[in-house]
């Protein structure tokens, strides 16, 4: 069987977290949204992932196919998450999977650089928190209070203005 190639890709519905390592999505992703099937994975190529819990709750990731059957589908995805957050990629560009995943690490490289200094969002409403091997942002309605699972820093920006949301933070 071959290896998964580097990196994944683990998708819940249109957000996608990038991980360097197996060992680094089974420890972030939970056993019971594992087990409600809300997650899809794929390897730098496209190959689907296998992502399932075990009785003990062990996250187990492992290659489901080795041709890649999923690489436009990936590409596609990719290229709508870069494209939200407004990181441009030529149109000569666009049609390589393997251009298209190496602009999303250079994204997230870009971040994990900016991780210490991390400024509020522009837009108003926008959660972004960071970690190691994933960026990741949600939309937030600015007039309700949020628990939000993070493990590291947080910043929140409720509106426009620099008026600043509660936020609780849940670690693990």
């Amino acid at each position: 069987m071959r290896e998964i190639e580097y990196p994944i890709f683990v998708f819940e519905g249109s957000h996608v977290d990038m991980f360097m390592r197996v060992a680094d999505a089974a420890q972030y992703l939970e056993a019971i949204d594992v087990n409600a099937g809300i997650f899809e994975g794929f390897d730098a190529r496209g190959r689907s992932l296998s992502i399932i819990a075990n009785y003990a709750d062990e996250i187990k990731i492992t290659l489901s196919e080795q041709v890649p059957t999923h690489q436009d589908e990936l590409r596609k995805r990719l290229l709508h998450s870069l494209d939200h957050v407004g990181y441009e990629i030529q149109p000569s560009e666009r049609e390589s999977l393997s251009i298209v995943v190496a602009s999303y690490v250079q994204y997230i490289e870009a971040w994990k650089k900016k991780k210490s200094r991390i400024a509020p969002t522009e837009k108003a409403g926008e959660v972004l928190w960071l970690q190691p091997e994933r960026v990741r942002s949600a939309p937030v309605h600015p007039s309700y209070d949020r628990t939000i699972k993070a493990r590291t820093r947080l910043s929140i920006r409720c509106s426009a203005t620099p008026v600043w949301g509660t936020v609780s933070l849940w670690a693990p």
